[in-house]
């Protein structure tokens, strides 16, 4: 029922609409300008991306710090901010609903959504290489969407432990937009502070989301320990600790 009211609130939702529609006409756009020959570089904070064909186009939505990430980060925050701005968590807790009820239905609608832009991102991409007559394999589309449903179910644990353990609504939308622009630099100083302390953490980086990131595109891993293990720990965790954040705050 939680996430059924979600997503009856998020189909009037004017910010989740609009991002829906930059969703596609992005993915157009940008697999329309590259199927036909054009290179495109992107860059993002100094560094630049160049596109030559559609298999990097489809790369790209697996990538969660290339764009797509960004939508879906702003997407989610937004939606949560909103039960923050106008305080409806009381209509959660006048019907007796319990805090860790709220917050895992919040992940679920969290996760729908990530996959739902996620997939209009790729079949948008998908449909737009047919009209241009330069084919994608089918093989390669579900080897995409096989890794970006673990990579962004990832992703939407994170996004909404950082936007549901902040009380003021903008403290959580930015430390989660920080959190998909800075993962990598923030994971990589902290290693380097505690190996100066002579105290070796070099294999938490394999349970980081940019770790799982970095191996999406790679096809001869062992799925199971490299991407699925880590996805599910870093997931639970993530729900575990954000729902009992959630259950210290007065709403």
């Amino acid at each position: 029922m939680l996430v059924k009211r979600d997503i009856l609130r998020a189909l009037k939702s004017f910010h989740i609409q609009v991002i829906l529609v930059i969703t596609i006409l992005f993915s157009f756009l940008f697999t329309f300008f590259v199927g036909n020959g054009n290179k495109i570089g992107i860059s993002i904070f100094g560094e630049l991306t160049t596109y030559k064909d559609l298999s990097e186009v489809l790369l790209n939505g697996l990538n969660y710090t290339r764009g797509l990430g960004f939508l879906i980060t702003f997407a989610i925050t937004l939606f949560i901010a909103e039960e923050y701005q106008y305080n409806t968590w009381q209509h959660y807790i006048c019907s007796g609903r319990k805090r860790w009820e709220i917050y895992v239905g919040k992940y679920l609608f969290a996760n729908i959504l990530a996959l739902i832009i996620f997939l209009i991102y790729i079949l948008s991409s998908y449909f737009t290489s047919l009209i241009i007559n330069k084919d994608i394999s089918f093989d390669k589309i579900i080897f995409i969407i096989s890794r970006g449903i673990m990579i962004y179910a990832t992703l939407a644990s994170l996004i909404v432990f950082l936007s549901m353990s902040f009380k003021n609504y903008i403290g959580g939308i930015l430390s989660s937009l920080v959190f998909v622009f800075f993962e990598k630099d923030i994971i990589t100083s902290i290693l380097s502070i505690f190996k100066k302390l002579n105290i070796d953490l070099e294999f938490l980086g394999k349970f980081t989301l940019m770790k799982i990131n970095s191996l999406g595109p790679v096809a001869n891993i062992n799925l199971l320990s490299e991407m699925i293990i880590p996805c599910i720990l870093i997931t639970v965790f993530s729900i575990i600790l954000g729902s009992y954040c959630f259950s210290k705050f007065e709403l």
